[in-house]
Protein backbone atom coordinates (compact mmCIF):
# COMPACT_ATOMS: atom_id res chain seq x y z
CA UNK A 1 0.00 0.00 0.00
CA UNK A 2 2.94 2.83 0.84
CA UNK A 3 4.39 1.90 -2.84
CA UNK A 4 1.23 2.35 -4.16
CA UNK A 5 1.14 5.39 -2.39
CA UNK A 6 4.75 6.49 -3.32
CA UNK A 7 4.06 6.06 -7.12
CA UNK A 8 0.87 8.03 -7.12
CA UNK A 9 3.05 10.69 -5.33
CA UNK A 10 5.63 10.76 -7.95
CA UNK A 11 2.68 10.92 -10.62
CA UNK A 12 1.26 13.77 -9.09
CA UNK A 13 4.25 15.73 -8.90
CA UNK A 14 5.40 14.79 -12.82
CA UNK A 15 2.43 16.50 -13.45
CA UNK A 16 2.70 19.72 -11.30
CA UNK A 17 6.24 19.72 -13.38
CA UNK A 18 4.90 19.66 -16.51
CA UNK A 19 1.75 21.78 -15.92
CA UNK A 20 3.76 24.49 -14.65
CA UNK A 21 6.41 23.92 -17.33
CA UNK A 22 3.70 24.37 -19.71
CA UNK A 23 2.36 27.63 -18.23
CA UNK A 24 5.57 29.45 -18.42
CA UNK A 25 6.26 28.59 -22.17
CA UNK A 26 3.13 29.49 -23.04
CA UNK A 27 3.80 33.34 -21.46
CA UNK A 28 7.15 34.07 -22.83
CA UNK A 29 5.92 33.14 -26.42
CA UNK A 30 5.87 35.94 -28.47
CA UNK A 31 3.23 37.01 -30.96
CA UNK A 32 4.07 36.93 -34.57
CA UNK A 33 3.53 40.41 -35.83
CA UNK A 34 2.27 40.09 -39.53
CA UNK A 35 3.15 42.87 -41.83
CA UNK A 36 -0.20 43.34 -44.16
CA UNK A 37 -2.43 42.92 -41.23
CA UNK A 38 -3.78 45.10 -38.20
CA UNK A 39 -2.09 43.54 -35.62
CA UNK A 40 -3.22 43.89 -31.47
CA UNK A 41 -0.85 44.00 -28.83
CA UNK A 42 -1.20 43.67 -24.86
CA UNK A 43 -4.84 45.43 -24.86
CA UNK A 44 -2.88 48.63 -25.36
CA UNK A 45 -3.02 49.71 -29.19
CA UNK A 46 -3.50 48.07 -32.50
CA UNK A 47 -0.93 48.91 -35.29
CA UNK A 48 0.00 48.56 -39.23
CA UNK A 49 3.15 48.32 -40.35
CA UNK A 50 3.60 51.31 -43.12
CA UNK A 51 7.39 51.04 -43.91
CA UNK A 52 11.10 50.19 -42.96
CA UNK A 53 13.75 52.23 -44.10
CA UNK A 54 17.52 52.80 -44.44
CA UNK A 55 17.95 56.38 -44.08
CA UNK A 56 20.67 59.24 -43.70
CA UNK A 57 17.53 61.61 -42.20
CA UNK A 58 14.01 60.83 -40.79
CA UNK A 59 11.81 63.97 -42.06
CA UNK A 60 8.51 64.89 -41.21
CA UNK A 61 5.96 63.67 -43.73
CA UNK A 62 5.30 67.27 -44.90
CA UNK A 63 8.29 69.36 -45.76
CA UNK A 64 8.21 73.18 -45.15
CA UNK A 65 10.48 75.90 -44.98
CA UNK A 66 11.57 75.10 -41.86
CA UNK A 67 11.37 71.80 -39.71
CA UNK A 68 13.09 69.45 -37.63
CA UNK A 69 14.63 66.00 -38.94
CA UNK A 70 16.68 63.43 -37.19
CA UNK A 71 20.01 62.06 -38.18
CA UNK A 72 23.03 59.61 -37.11
CA UNK A 73 25.30 61.19 -35.21
CA UNK A 74 28.08 59.20 -36.51
CA UNK A 75 28.14 60.09 -39.89
CA UNK A 76 28.94 56.34 -41.26
CA UNK A 77 26.14 54.83 -39.50
CA UNK A 78 21.97 55.22 -41.12
CA UNK A 79 18.95 54.89 -39.06
CA UNK A 80 17.19 51.94 -39.54
CA UNK A 81 13.45 53.12 -39.46
CA UNK A 82 10.65 51.11 -38.73
CA UNK A 83 6.79 53.46 -39.69
CA UNK A 84 3.63 52.01 -38.24
CA UNK A 85 0.14 53.55 -38.02
CA UNK A 86 -0.78 53.13 -34.27
CA UNK A 87 -4.37 53.20 -32.70
CA UNK A 88 -4.65 53.55 -28.71
CA UNK A 89 -7.47 50.88 -27.94
CA UNK A 90 -7.86 52.15 -24.00
CA UNK A 91 -10.24 54.39 -23.09
CA UNK A 92 -7.50 56.93 -21.44
CA UNK A 93 -4.95 58.47 -22.41
CA UNK A 94 -1.88 56.33 -23.49
CA UNK A 95 2.41 57.23 -23.11
CA UNK A 96 4.04 54.78 -25.56
CA UNK A 97 7.78 55.46 -24.16
CA UNK A 98 6.19 54.80 -20.66
CA UNK A 99 4.51 51.67 -21.49
CA UNK A 100 6.23 49.74 -24.54
CA UNK A 101 9.66 49.34 -25.24
CA UNK A 102 10.74 48.54 -28.94
CA UNK A 103 13.69 46.60 -29.39
CA UNK A 104 15.54 45.78 -33.08
CA UNK A 105 18.44 42.38 -32.83
CA UNK A 106 20.72 42.51 -35.29
CA UNK A 107 23.63 39.94 -35.18
CA UNK A 108 22.68 38.57 -31.71
CA UNK A 109 23.43 42.54 -30.74
CA UNK A 110 20.01 44.69 -29.52
CA UNK A 111 19.55 48.09 -29.90
CA UNK A 112 16.38 49.93 -27.96
CA UNK A 113 14.59 51.36 -30.22
CA UNK A 114 14.01 55.69 -30.09
CA UNK A 115 10.59 56.67 -30.63
CA UNK A 116 8.79 59.57 -32.79
CA UNK A 117 5.48 60.55 -33.46
CA UNK A 118 3.99 63.27 -36.36
CA UNK A 119 2.06 66.46 -35.12
CA UNK A 120 1.08 69.52 -36.23
CA UNK A 121 -0.63 67.46 -39.66
CA UNK A 122 2.36 65.67 -40.43
CA UNK A 123 4.56 68.80 -40.20
CA UNK A 124 7.00 68.33 -38.06
CA UNK A 125 8.04 65.28 -35.71
CA UNK A 126 7.93 65.06 -31.58
CA UNK A 127 9.86 62.28 -29.17
CA UNK A 128 6.64 62.82 -26.86
CA UNK A 129 4.86 60.38 -28.07
CA UNK A 130 1.38 60.47 -26.52
CA UNK A 131 -2.03 59.16 -27.90
CA UNK A 132 -5.40 59.67 -26.57
CA UNK A 133 -7.91 57.68 -26.05
CA UNK A 134 -9.25 55.56 -29.35
CA UNK A 135 -6.96 57.93 -31.38
CA UNK A 136 -4.07 57.12 -33.50
CA UNK A 137 -0.96 58.56 -35.07
CA UNK A 138 1.91 57.37 -37.28
CA UNK A 139 5.00 56.44 -34.97
CA UNK A 140 8.55 55.97 -36.21
CA UNK A 141 10.86 53.32 -34.42
CA UNK A 142 14.03 53.50 -35.24
CA UNK A 143 17.88 52.59 -34.22
CA UNK A 144 21.30 54.17 -35.64
CA UNK A 145 23.48 51.85 -36.77
CA UNK A 146 26.30 50.33 -39.10
CA UNK A 147 24.56 49.88 -42.79
CA UNK A 148 26.84 46.52 -43.25
CA UNK A 149 24.92 45.30 -40.66
CA UNK A 150 22.06 45.52 -42.28
CA UNK A 151 22.22 43.22 -45.37
CA UNK A 152 20.93 40.19 -42.40
CA UNK A 153 17.76 39.02 -40.80
CA UNK A 154 16.40 41.17 -38.11
CA UNK A 155 14.13 40.74 -35.67
CA UNK A 156 11.97 43.54 -34.36
CA UNK A 157 10.10 42.84 -30.80
CA UNK A 158 7.30 45.27 -29.15
CA UNK A 159 7.68 44.31 -25.14
CA UNK A 160 5.70 46.01 -22.39
CA UNK A 161 7.39 47.29 -19.50
CA UNK A 162 6.99 45.20 -16.81
CA UNK A 163 8.49 46.51 -13.22
CA UNK A 164 10.92 43.49 -11.75
CA UNK A 165 8.77 42.83 -8.56
CA UNK A 166 5.63 42.74 -10.47
CA UNK A 167 2.88 39.48 -11.01
CA UNK A 168 2.12 40.71 -14.28
CA UNK A 169 3.90 38.42 -17.31
CA UNK A 170 5.80 41.05 -19.87
CA UNK A 171 3.81 40.73 -23.50
CA UNK A 172 5.51 40.83 -26.74
CA UNK A 173 5.54 40.58 -30.04
CA UNK A 174 7.97 39.52 -33.05
CA UNK A 175 8.84 40.60 -36.79
CA UNK A 176 11.13 39.06 -38.29
CA UNK A 177 12.62 40.48 -41.92
CA UNK A 178 15.28 41.31 -44.01
CA UNK A 179 15.73 45.10 -45.25
CA UNK A 180 15.93 44.20 -48.76
CA UNK A 181 11.83 41.99 -48.56
CA UNK A 182 10.62 45.24 -47.70
CA UNK A 183 8.78 46.28 -50.94
CA UNK A 184 7.61 42.64 -51.36
CA UNK A 185 4.89 43.96 -49.02
CA UNK A 186 3.98 46.68 -50.69
CA UNK A 187 1.29 46.77 -53.20
CA UNK A 188 1.91 47.37 -56.71
CA UNK A 189 0.46 49.75 -58.76
CA UNK A 190 0.98 52.03 -62.40
CA UNK A 191 0.97 55.14 -63.71
CA UNK A 192 -2.64 56.46 -64.66
CA UNK A 193 -4.02 54.07 -61.80
CA UNK A 194 -6.32 55.44 -58.81
CA UNK A 195 -5.52 54.68 -55.70
CA UNK A 196 -8.50 54.86 -52.93
CA UNK A 197 -7.86 55.42 -49.38
CA UNK A 198 -11.41 54.43 -47.88
CA UNK A 199 -13.50 57.32 -46.96
CA UNK A 200 -10.34 59.74 -46.97
CA UNK A 201 -9.62 60.51 -50.26
CA UNK A 202 -8.49 59.68 -53.86
CA UNK A 203 -5.22 59.85 -55.65
CA UNK A 204 -4.84 59.24 -59.72
CA UNK A 205 -1.19 58.78 -60.62
CA UNK A 206 -0.62 60.98 -63.41
CA UNK A 207 3.13 61.02 -64.43
CA UNK A 208 6.73 60.78 -63.07
CA UNK A 209 8.73 63.37 -64.82
CA UNK A 210 12.33 64.38 -64.70
CA UNK A 211 13.48 68.17 -65.07
CA UNK A 212 15.75 70.83 -63.58
CA UNK A 213 13.24 72.95 -63.45
CA UNK A 214 9.57 72.43 -62.28
CA UNK A 215 7.12 75.75 -63.79
CA UNK A 216 3.31 75.74 -63.38
CA UNK A 217 1.99 74.48 -66.76
CA UNK A 218 0.79 78.17 -68.21
CA UNK A 219 2.40 80.59 -66.11
CA UNK A 220 0.70 84.18 -66.06
CA UNK A 221 3.01 87.54 -64.89
CA UNK A 222 4.67 87.20 -61.61
CA UNK A 223 5.05 82.60 -60.59
CA UNK A 224 6.64 80.21 -58.88
CA UNK A 225 8.67 77.96 -59.93
CA UNK A 226 11.22 75.52 -58.52
CA UNK A 227 15.22 75.00 -59.67
CA UNK A 228 17.29 72.52 -58.11
CA UNK A 229 19.97 73.81 -56.19
CA UNK A 230 22.95 72.03 -57.40
CA UNK A 231 23.69 71.32 -61.58
CA UNK A 232 24.36 67.58 -60.84
CA UNK A 233 20.82 67.32 -59.29
CA UNK A 234 17.42 66.85 -61.30
CA UNK A 235 14.20 66.92 -59.91
CA UNK A 236 11.89 64.23 -60.39
CA UNK A 237 8.08 65.37 -60.31
CA UNK A 238 5.21 63.15 -59.57
CA UNK A 239 2.13 64.50 -60.08
CA UNK A 240 -1.02 63.44 -59.69
CA UNK A 241 -4.97 64.52 -58.77
CA UNK A 242 -6.55 63.97 -55.79
CA UNK A 243 -9.84 64.64 -54.60
CA UNK A 244 -11.04 65.01 -50.93
CA UNK A 245 -14.14 61.92 -50.03
CA UNK A 246 -14.03 62.02 -46.10
CA UNK A 247 -16.84 64.66 -45.47
CA UNK A 248 -14.48 67.17 -44.14
CA UNK A 249 -12.02 69.52 -44.87
CA UNK A 250 -8.68 67.94 -45.76
CA UNK A 251 -5.13 69.74 -46.14
CA UNK A 252 -3.99 68.70 -49.48
CA UNK A 253 -0.40 68.36 -48.50
CA UNK A 254 -1.92 64.93 -45.95
CA UNK A 255 -3.95 63.35 -48.50
CA UNK A 256 -0.47 60.77 -48.21
CA UNK A 257 2.95 60.45 -47.52
CA UNK A 258 5.04 60.08 -50.66
CA UNK A 259 9.00 59.18 -50.69
CA UNK A 260 11.14 58.44 -53.50
CA UNK A 261 13.27 55.07 -53.14
CA UNK A 262 16.25 54.63 -55.22
CA UNK A 263 18.06 51.43 -56.13
CA UNK A 264 19.15 50.81 -52.88
CA UNK A 265 15.61 51.50 -51.59
CA UNK A 266 16.78 54.11 -49.87
CA UNK A 267 13.77 57.15 -49.11
CA UNK A 268 13.80 61.09 -50.17
CA UNK A 269 11.14 63.18 -49.09
CA UNK A 270 9.10 65.29 -51.65
CA UNK A 271 8.47 69.36 -51.42
CA UNK A 272 4.61 69.07 -52.28
CA UNK A 273 2.90 71.68 -54.32
CA UNK A 274 -0.35 72.03 -55.31
CA UNK A 275 -0.89 74.19 -58.79
CA UNK A 276 -4.02 76.09 -59.50
CA UNK A 277 -6.82 75.13 -61.44
CA UNK A 278 -6.06 77.53 -64.72
CA UNK A 279 -2.24 75.98 -63.96
CA UNK A 280 -0.79 79.67 -63.83
CA UNK A 281 0.93 79.28 -60.95
CA UNK A 282 2.23 77.04 -57.98
CA UNK A 283 1.90 76.74 -53.82
CA UNK A 284 2.89 75.43 -51.24
CA UNK A 285 0.01 72.73 -50.44
CA UNK A 286 0.06 72.92 -47.25
CA UNK A 287 -1.84 76.35 -47.95
CA UNK A 288 -4.54 74.49 -49.61
CA UNK A 289 -7.56 73.46 -47.41
CA UNK A 290 -9.88 70.98 -50.05
CA UNK A 291 -13.51 70.65 -49.14
CA UNK A 292 -15.73 67.95 -49.90
CA UNK A 293 -15.72 66.32 -52.84
CA UNK A 294 -12.70 68.52 -54.01
CA UNK A 295 -9.76 67.71 -56.36
CA UNK A 296 -6.54 69.43 -56.79
CA UNK A 297 -3.68 69.01 -58.98
CA UNK A 298 -0.24 67.97 -56.37
CA UNK A 299 3.20 67.70 -57.35
CA UNK A 300 5.35 65.63 -55.35
CA UNK A 301 8.67 66.93 -55.94
CA UNK A 302 12.20 65.48 -55.30
CA UNK A 303 15.18 66.81 -55.64
CA UNK A 304 18.10 64.65 -56.29
CA UNK A 305 21.61 63.66 -57.67
CA UNK A 306 21.72 62.62 -61.42
CA UNK A 307 23.04 59.08 -60.31
CA UNK A 308 19.87 58.51 -58.84
CA UNK A 309 17.77 59.36 -61.63
CA UNK A 310 19.47 57.50 -64.25
CA UNK A 311 19.02 54.26 -62.33
CA UNK A 312 16.07 51.92 -61.20
CA UNK A 313 14.05 54.50 -58.90
CA UNK A 314 10.45 53.75 -57.44
CA UNK A 315 7.23 56.02 -55.68
CA UNK A 316 6.31 54.53 -52.30
CA UNK A 317 2.96 56.02 -52.00
CA UNK A 318 1.10 55.48 -47.62
CA UNK A 319 -1.80 56.50 -45.23
CA UNK A 320 -2.80 54.93 -42.87
CA UNK A 321 -0.88 50.94 -42.85
CA UNK A 322 -2.03 51.19 -46.74
CA UNK A 323 1.11 51.01 -48.92
CA UNK A 324 1.62 51.09 -52.66
CA UNK A 325 4.61 51.27 -54.62
CA UNK A 326 5.15 52.40 -58.50
CA UNK A 327 8.13 51.57 -60.76
CA UNK A 328 9.40 54.60 -62.27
Amino acid sequence: MKKIFKIFLVCMMILTVTACSGGNESSDTATKIKWNKENKFADLISFKIEAIDQTKMITPDVIGTLYTYFEPADSKNVLLDLMMWVTNVTDSNLKLNDEIEAIFTIDNTEYVASLLASKDNGGSLTSDVSLEANTANKVHYYVEVDPEKLDQKIEFSLNTKVEEDSDENKKSATLDFELKDAKENYEAKNLNDVITFDGYSEMTLQAANIAKEVAPASPVGLYTYYKVNDENNSFVDFTTVVKNISGSDIMASNIATVNLLDVNNNPYPATVVYEKDDHSNLEAASSLTLKNDQSAIIHYIFEVGDDVVNEAKSIRISRQGKVYIINI
